[in-house]
């Protein structure tokens, strides 16, 4: 993570109340964590119902009670950081960096400098892979035209030699088309679900974090 100096400034000046904003932060942090873990305790119960078959529904009922309990609670942690932070700032803002202060810094400086050395470089892959996604969709009904005319052809022969020979008891065969959209990997609703939510890659996708290879 890039460091923020105006924020730091921000908080060093006011020493005294360090030790009371770093634990309402690692109470929101605690809270978060409970939160995944919670979920990867629901994930796990819904995997061992599918894979042994039984019914564990009340074990997911109680999973879901201890995620909705979860999720009050780093709601609660939050609203109390709120409120000491608001503290904080009553007590030592004379003279001093503000959270104004810290906005604009935020927009003018910090913000930009993020976007330009994290933000950028993840939208020019998200760009390039767009580009070749598209691309190889493309590829892919460029060959559905090329070989539709041989394949319509031949399916026709089929047809015909059926429709006079008929065929010898062990079933009509027939010509199955190239490629079909069943080939293609598709990226789905619940794989961005999971990534955003669970911070979960698909089964057989590796995790690249950053690009590296």
């Amino acid at each position: 993570m890039i460091t923020w100096k105006k924020h730091e400034e921000y908080l060093q000046q006011g020493g005294r109340f360090k030790a009371v904003q770093e634990r309402y932060d690692k109470a929101v942090r605690d809270a978060g964590e409970h939160v995944q873990n919670c979920k990867q305790e629901m994930d796990a119960i819904l995997k061992r119902e599918f894979q042994t078959g039984d019914d564990l529904s009340a074990e997911k009922v109680k999973a879901r009670k201890k995620i909705e309990d979860a999720e009050k609670s780093l709601e609660a942690a939050h609203t109390e950081r709120v409120k000491a932070y608001d503290f904080v700032h009553k007590e030592s803002a004379i003279d001093k960096i503000t959270v104004v202060d810290l906005i604009k810094d935020w927009n003018s400086v910090y913000r930009p400098m993020v976007r330009d050395e994290r933000v950028k470089p993840i939208v020019e892959r998200m760009a390039n892979a767009r580009s070749e996604y598209l691309n190889a969709v493309m590829d892919y009904y460029d060959l559905i035209e090329e070989y539709q005319f041989s394949y319509s052809e031949f399916k026709e022969m089929v047809n015909d030699h059926y429709r006079i020979h008929g065929h010898d008891g062990s079933g009509m065969l027939h010509p199955n088309e190239i490629v079909s959209l069943a080939d293609l990997p598709q990226i789905t609703d619940e794989e961005l679900f999971n990534l955003k939510e669970r911070k979960k890659m698909p089964n057989g996708v590796k995790r690249v974090k950053g690009g590296q290879k």
